[in-house]
């Protein structure tokens, strides 16, 4: 049969739309702790002993109805979920029990179409139990489409006593979508709270049996969901816990049931206040069995106010008597939980082992400490209450035993293991013993005389008994392997030197070698790298650990040749020289073989030795049959011919004469010579005249040497023509331009390369001191001098004209727009010799001026005056136009009367430039002036007039507005059904434009808004298609004044039938 909930009461409840509700159900802990009904908290995974129920919700005027019927659980409404770090889809509410549970039930969904749903669990109040609290944590989100309280989404959480077939108030809740929830907030047009505890107190209803209902509802108008987690907590007691207190702490501390809004504590007789909020800590001292009260104060709307009490009590103490165990050896442990250690070990106590005083990191192995240092056992009550003591643990740590290696010896030597340096960086006071193995069975007999390479063993034990047996290795050295190379003979005077590597080579690598002339090595080798005399020496190598080998080493120098060289008499160039025959070589022998080179060094052979044609020492080797040589120099005289130089003498010009016997022809060659001159190559024909050659041609110079050798050269005699000059008379220029005689277009068409110089006269004797700048008419001489020398001069005509003679006047300056006319005789009045005047905007006259009539801006203009000749000369002329003043108007702040506007303010002028003086007009001909400027009362348009320094003026217009105070006036009641007063609207007083109007019911419903000010578009008191009854209503008006502000105004009017 359907189950009817009817909700008559409900509180003006305006909020948003989704409700999500996590509720959670927690009893109270205590020191005696009661067992709530089987599966309240669902952690059996599923319903079992909890019923479901599904149906609608609708609204019956301001009553909103659930109506359910017994179900099955139904998939996606009645859900049990493991508990997890999920996060609901629309909030950021963690889908996890906040007890620390495994499970929660989802009860609803986020489906509309007016669904409710429920689930109840009945059980039976303990009859031995006075206090039995259910306490709950919810949170909640609405979604909210403007409905009346009754039509809101909600969820509910009820306990309904069956035994008096009726709910109890105080355990009744009704959450329906609402802002005035406490602790909502808002995400993305979703108001929604987190979880929250609550508390439903069920005190006096022992043996009563009860049912515990939680209810979700859509939106009665199918457009909006809501839906619950809930969990419920397995354990059901007394509201206050901790009451039970260990007298070891200082504090111990009271917990009330959570969800309520206030909370009071006092002392038995209520005549002091202990504390407020949930939990209150008190000291242990002298508050064992005292009476505590609280007072319990709910949310306004959610539960009754309840007063209860509760009695402490002090548990038994906790007692811990703790010894250090012994210490031991590593790598032994201890074991710290013997009897040994807790000496006083008691049943019913739990003992655990920590490594901090405050217990809060665990000994992993307490049975088995391998680290010294103190640690902390933790005895424990059956209540919680603890002692914690410190235990010294203590591993003796093995000695430092330290072994190196002795150094290795060469065979034969021996090792002694009981030298300090086997052991050194060991512990300090160790007793060391020598052993044949790792496990210190088979001792050494004499470990100082070690000969046999190995590995042996040391053992260090301390003071303690502890001991470190470490291994040392022994080991030898063989002797170095020494191979000998006899050296290849030399020839003497060269030396052997035995230390080079080809001698030893096949020996060991890393060798030190030392020479010696016996084999015993006591006399040393003077200079083994120098040996000179043939013989047997010795040589002894030493490897690096110092181990020695001696072997002998043969040396042979064989003797060198003789040979006997006479220089040959000396010849004469072509002639040759042989220094192969016995007239050379004086001791020529058989067995000798001869060579001939051109360096002492016998590597460059002399290719003819029997036909030498050059001058110079040469080389002749004899070598023996074992290979040994000397060299010896030979000198070959081949006496050249003479050498002579020629340079031909300097060219001339027509008409003067070649000297060839001087001594500059010849200049470089050898001294000593006699010349001879001649008309041709084979000096046949004598050259009658060699000192005045007037002909150009080729003769010959002919030089003899001492020895009577002559060598015949060819001189070259030259002669240069006059240059070619010709003149062109450079153009006329005007004054102060001058004549450049020395451009190019002066001697175009003479020779090239020639070199002009510039004179007053034909005789070229007075020069022309500046050629290029030539200012005076007349005859001047041009001499050009060719790259020879040669010279010759011409005459050439210059013209310079006079200029024209300009005279200006500046022009009288004028004020923006007029104009000057810089054309008018005044300006150019007094000049001369002027053919034509023109104007430009540029000293050069590249840019013509094209209004000199009318020059409408100040600046530098120029004037240009022609003669007839075409000389020009050009003058500036300076025009002034005064710029008008920058006139910058912002139209002053507007104000309420009797405020008044002051057109002075420099506010009003801020941005103006070049302003003298302000002047203020009612008229923009500025005639009419304003008699106060400094206080305007009338709202218009005015006229500041700015002028500068030189008169000239600017006016413009300034907008002043003074306004009356602003103001929006609605009736204070109206008549929808009268044919007068029927429509509800502002009344607008110094407002520019309406924004808003809106009103509101008492609910906080907006009915009717609009932003025309128009009586026929107020309010007909219809709200949803009916007329509103008769009641108060909220009005809110906001418009802008004609000064720009903001005018808000708001009240209450009656709507009157």
């Amino acid at each position: 049969m359907p189950l009817t909930h009817l909700n008559k009461s409900f509180k003006t409840l305006r909020s948003f739309a989704i409700i999500i509700i996590a509720v959670i159900f927690s009893a109270a802990k205590s020191y005696s702790q009661a067992t709530c009904p089987l599966n309240i908290d669902f952690e059996l995974g599923g319903f079992q002993n909890w019923q479901c129920y599904s149906g609608t919700t609708s609204s019956s005027g301001n009553t909103n109805l659930i109506n359910v019927s017994l179900t099955s659980p139904i998939s996606g409404i009645h859900q049990v979920l493991k508990s997890s770090s999920a996060v609901d889809r629309y909030v950021p509410i963690k889908l996890a029990a906040p007890d620390g549970s495994d499970y929660i039930v989802k009860l609803g969904n986020d489906g509309t179409g007016s669904r409710a749903e429920r689930i109840s669990y009945t059980f039976t109040v303990p009859n031995n139990q006075a206090d039995f609290v259910v306490t709950y944590q919810y949170a909640v989100v609405l979604e909210d489409p403007g409905h009346p309280a009754a039509q809101q989404p909600r969820f509910t959480a009820k306990v309904f006593d069956i035994t008096t077939n009726s709910y109890i108030d105080c355990g009744s809740f009704d959450y329906v979508a609402t802002a005035n929830l406490p602790g909502f907030k808002k995400l993305s047009g979703i108001v929604y709270k987190d979880w929250t505890p609550a508390s439903i107190n069920l005190y006096g209803y022992q043996g009563h049996q009860l049912r515990l209902e939680f209810s979700t509802a859509d939106c009665t108008q199918s457009g909006h969901f809501g839906y619950a987690y809930v969990d419920v907590n397995k354990t059901c007691s007394s509201l206050i816990t901790g009451n039970n207190f260990c007298p070891e702490q200082p504090t111990f501390k009271l917990t009330g049931p959570a969800g309520f809004d206030k909370y009071n504590w006092f002392n038995a007789d209520r005549s002091k206040l202990l504390g407020t909020g949930q939990v209150l800590e008190l000291p242990t001292a002298n508050n064992d069995n005292k009476t505590i009260v609280l007072d319990l104060i709910p949310f306004v709307g959610f539960g009754c106010n309840y007063t209860t009490s509760v009695v402490t009590k002090a548990n038994p103490p906790v007692t811990l008597t703790v010894k250090d165990p012994t210490a031991v050896c590593f790598p032994s442990t201890v074991d710290i939980t013997t009897a040994g250690v807790i000496t006083n070990k008691t049943a019913g106590l739990s003992y655990t082992f920590w490594k901090d005083a405050a217990a809060t990191q665990a000994v992993t192995k307490p049975d088995a400490i391998a680290v010294s240092g103190t640690y902390y056992i933790k005895a424990a009550s059956a209540a919680g209450c603890y002692v914690v003591s410190p235990v010294k643990v203590a591993i003796v740590p093995l000695p430092t035993l330290t072994v190196v290696n002795p150094p290795s010896v060469c065979v034969t030597s021996s090792v002694d293991l009981t030298a300090p340096a086997v052991t050194t960086g060991s512990s300090t006071g160790l007793t060391f013993t020598y052993w044949a193995d790792l496990n210190a069975t088979q001792a050494l007999q004499t470990p100082s005389q070690i000969k046999t390479a190995g590995t042996y063993y040391i053992k260090g034990t301390n003071a303690n008994g502890c001991f470190v047996i470490k291994p040392v290795t022994v080991s030898f050295y063989a002797l170095p392997i020494l191979k000998i190379s006899n050296p290849a003979p030399v020839c003497f005077p060269s030396t052997i030197d035995i230390r080079s590597a080809q001698i030893t080579s096949g020996s060991d690598p890393n060798l030190t070698f030392t020479y010696w002339l016996d084999a015993g090595c006591t006399q040393p080798l003077p200079a083994p790298d120098k040996v000179g005399v043939s013989g047997q020496y010795f040589i002894k190598a030493t490897n690096v650990h110092g181990c020695e080998t001696v072997k002998p080493v043969d040396i042979t120098i064989n003797p060198l040749p003789e040979l006997k060289v006479t220089n040959p008499a000396a010849v004469c160039y072509p002639l040759t020289i042989d220094i192969t025959n016995s007239s050379v070589i004086t001791n020529k022998t058989a067995n000798i073989t001869y060579s001939y080179w051109t360096d002492a060094a016998a590597t460059v052979a002399l290719n003819k030795p029997d036909a030498i044609g050059a001058s110079g020492t040469y080389y002749i080797k004899a070598t023996s049959s074992s290979g040994c040589y000397v060299v010896n120099p030979v000198n070959v005289i081949i006496n050249p011919l003479p050498v002579i130089n020629i340079v031909n003498p300097a060219t001339v010009c027509l008409l003067s004469s070649v000297d060839i016997t001087t001594t500059g022809i010849t200049a470089g060659s050898a001294s000593g010579l006699t010349y001879t001159y001649w008309t041709d190559a084979a000096a046949t024909r004598q050259l009658s005249n060699p000192s005045q050659i007037t002909t150009a041609g080729t003769y010959y110079i002919k030089g003899t040497n001492a020895n009577g050798c002559s060598t015949i050269k060819p001189v070259s005699v030259t002669f240069y023509d006059l240059p070619v000059l010709n003149i062109s008379n450079p153009a006329a220029v005007c004054f102060p331009s001058t004549v450049d005689l020395t451009r190019a277009q002066v001697t175009t068409g003479s020779d090239i390369n020639l070199s002009f110089s510039y004179w007053l006269n034909a005789a070229c004797t007075q020069p022309l001191s500046s050629p290029d700048k030539v200012g005076v008419s007349g005859q001047y001489f041009i001499k050009a001098i060719n790259k020879n020398g040669c010279e010759m001069v011409k005459p050439v005509v210059v013209t310079v004209n006079p200029l024209p003679e300009l005279k200006v006047t500046e022009p009288a300056a004028v004020c923006y727009p007029e104009t000057i006319d810089i054309t008018k005789g005044n300006v150019t009045g007094g000049s001369t010799n002027v053919d034509k005047l023109t104007y430009w905007l540029d000293a050069a006259a590249t840019k013509p001026l094209s209004k000199p009539t009318a020059v409408a801006d100040s600046g530098l203009y120029y004037i240009k005056a022609t003669s007839i000749y075409g000389c020009e000369i050009i003058k500036p002329v300076l025009v002034t136009i005064h710029a008008l003043p920058v006139l910058t108007v912002a139209d002053p702040k507007k104000v309420y009367t009797p405020n008044t506007v002051d057109l002075t303010d420099a506010s009003v002028t801020k941005g103006s430039m070049g302003v003298a003086k302000f002047t203020y007009w009612r008229d923009a001909a500025a005639t009419d002036p304003v008699s106060t400027p400094k206080k305007v009362t009338q709202t218009g348009t005015y006229y500041i007039k700015g002028e500068n320094k030189y008169g000239c003026f600017v006016i413009k217009p300034v907008e002043v507005l003074v306004s009356n105070i602003p103001d929006i006036q609605v009736p204070k009641a109206f008549t929808p059904m009268q044919t007068q007063n029927n429509r509800l609207y502002p009344f607008l007083v110094s407002v520019k434009e309406l924004t808003s109007f809106k009103v509101y019911n008492r609910w906080g419903v907006l009915v009717f808004q609009t932003n025309n000010p128009s009586p026929t578009s107020g309010w007909d008191g219809v709200y949803k298609s009916q007329v509103q009854f008769l009641d108060v209503f909220t009005w809110y008006a906001e418009g802008i004044d004609y000064v720009g502000n903001i005018v808000r105004r708001s009240g209450n009017t009656v709507l009157l039938k």
